[in-house]
């Protein structure tokens, strides 16, 4: 169980852990799942709003084939791939439609702010490596150029309004 934004606490499935940049060693942040909820809700939450005493074992019944990433798929996993494959990814194999799901599950980027406005991001950010750790992301209303930091974006804004 987490706690959402209503401050209640709503069920939900771990998918990730990460190491909260510029944080103490042992700090992580956990992506999840609301199991109620659509995947464009998932998000990054703190241990504090985990409830650790409603955690639950889960062991997913395992296929011993192994695809190209190493990694044991579920039956449903394998079901889940064939009924979203769509003809637009007739060039991508089997393993690689698998390795782009796994690497765009998890959205890495949660809010970005445009002009005065902030908006929520719903999925996975395409946005280059060294901005996967950026919670919040600064645009340019004017070029559409992004930053990590709104003082970046301040000194831009000087020469480009």
């Amino acid at each position: 169980m987490c706690r959402w934004r209503d401050n209640k606490y709503h069920p939900v499935k771990v998918i990730e852990r990460r190491k909260v940049p510029n944080a103490i060693p042992n700090d992580y942040e956990y992506y999840v799942h609301y199991i109620e909820f659509n995947r464009r809700l998932d998000e990054w939450v703190k241990l504090e709003q985990l409830d650790l005493n409603s955690v639950e074992a889960v062991v997913d019944e395992k296929v011993e084939e192994k695809g190209a990433t190493g990694l044991k798929m579920t039956r449903h996993q394998k079901r889940k791939i064939d009924e979203t494959h769509v003809e637009g990814h007739e060039e991508l194999d089997a393993a690689s439609l698998r390795e782009h799901e796994e690497f765009t599950k998890v959205k890495n980027i949660a809010t970005i702010e445009l002009g005065r406005y902030e908006i929520e991001t719903w999925y996975f950010s395409p946005f280059p490596p060294e901005y996967n750790d950026c919670l919040k992301l600064y645009f340019c209303e004017f070029c559409l150029n992004f930053m990590k930091r709104k003082e970046q974006l301040q000194r831009h804004m000087v020469s480009c309004a």
